[in-house]
């Protein structure tokens, strides 16, 4: 695992043209990337583009490979079978344009007047993936709530955990507790791409594994960049040595 990672975010907003919007956030990471000499991981929001899978994929393979950089690509509706709803889906790409993987949202957002089921079928599997700056954990926005599924993920070995989101108006508290709680619970970084727009909040953060919020958007369509000390995370499991603490003898989250 590197010492120093550069994380980017990149708050980019929904368009109904998926060319346009593909086009442009692209764009923002060739040119963040050009601005940052340290630069190992971005993230997109989630469900900013709706169409072609493929163009949408090509399209980030060939920005990683231009970049030298690790792609979570953020989220779009991808459709598996015929007859089933699609998917919340994420996919990884690595420096050299690889598919390293994917994630489909695993808890769908059937909450506060919405249901997402009604749209899209939930995924079966954890997002792990391992990258030549460590191991990763993927959530997609909703999966942030549910502290049992980001400590799972924790304790499977994930140095950096990675939130495609579109994390609405008006519950921008929630975002950054939820953020700062996942930080603290399983000292680690969270880096969290967030959705900017009329539905969306923005706010696109990184929180240290000390809980704190260090890096966050502005209110607009831009990217954010910090860079990760992993050195200061290791020191913080140390002196917080919560995991070696644990009582799972005594825990039942069934």
């Amino acid at each position: 695992m590197k010492e120093k990672i550069g994380v980017l975010l990149v708050q980019v907003g929904y368009d109904k043209d998926p060319a346009s919007v593909l086009a442009k956030a692209v764009s923002m990471v060739d040119e963040a990337a050009g601005q940052h000499s340290v630069l190992d991981i971005v993230c997109m929001p989630e469900l900013y583009y709706e169409g072609d899978r493929d163009v949408f994929i090509e399209a980030w393979r060939e920005c990683a490979i231009r970049n030298h950089v690790n792609i979570v690509t953020g989220s779009m509706p991808v459709k598996y079978k015929s007859g089933i709803k699609p998917s919340n889906t994420t996919y990884i790409i690595d420096r050299e344009g690889n598919v390293v993987g994917d994630y489909s949202k695993c808890h769908l957002f059937d909450a506060y007047e919405d249901k997402e089921s009604d749209r899209l079928t939930p995924g079966d599997h954890l997002g792990i993936f391992d990258l030549d700056i460590g191991r990763i954990g993927v959530v997609i926005c909703y999966d942030i709530r549910f502290s049992e599924y980001v400590r799972t993920l924790a304790l499977k070995g994930i140095d950096i955990l990675m939130v495609p989101a579109a994390f609405y108006r008006p519950r921008t508290d929630d975002w950054e507790v939820l953020l700062r709680a996942a930080s603290l619970y399983n000292i680690m970084y969270v880096c969290a791409a967030n959705q900017f727009g009329k539905r969306c909040a923005g706010r696109s953060s990184v929180a240290d594994p000390d809980g704190r919020i260090v890096a966050r958007a502005s209110d607009e369509e831009c990217t954010v960049y910090h860079l990760l000390d992993m050195g200061f995370q290791q020191h913080m499991r140390e002196v917080n040595p919560s995991y070696r603490n644990r009582r799972p003898d005594l825990y039942d989250v069934r």
